[in-house]
């Protein structure tokens, strides 16, 4: 993994940084709301909010399964819109009420 130091995040960047425990984690920034700094790995919940001190850079390259590719723009667009889309369709499933829904069905599933 290539790190770079950077100024601020921009929307859908892949950045470094550490956690609570002290452990490095790598994921795709989302927004910034009061001094703190949101994150999201790309298959995961958002993070908890991240102080400025945290923050270690932004990544440059990867590497995966023995393979090393560098994120640019393309990256940064395509990872921002899937931050996008998730937001959106957890708020759109909150307004429709489809957890409600979702936990009526655990519910009834549960008492067969």
């Amino acid at each position: 993994m290539l790190v770079a130091a950077a100024e601020e995040p921009r929307f859908g960047e892949v950045w470094a940084f550490c956690n609570a425990a002290g452990v490095l984690v790598v994921h795709r920034f989302a927004r910034c709301r009061q001094g703190a700094y949101y994150f999201q790995g790309d298959a995961h919940w958002p993070d908890p909010p991240v102080p400025r001190a945290w923050l270690v850079g932004r990544v440059l390259r990867v590497r995966s399964g023995g393979r090393e590719r560098s994120l640019g723009g393309r990256d940064r667009l395509v990872g921002g819109l899937r931050l996008l889309l998730r937001r959106n369709a957890r708020a759109l499933a909150r307004r429709l009420g489809l957890r409600r829904v979702r936990d009526s069905a655990r519910a009834f599933i549960q008492r067969r």
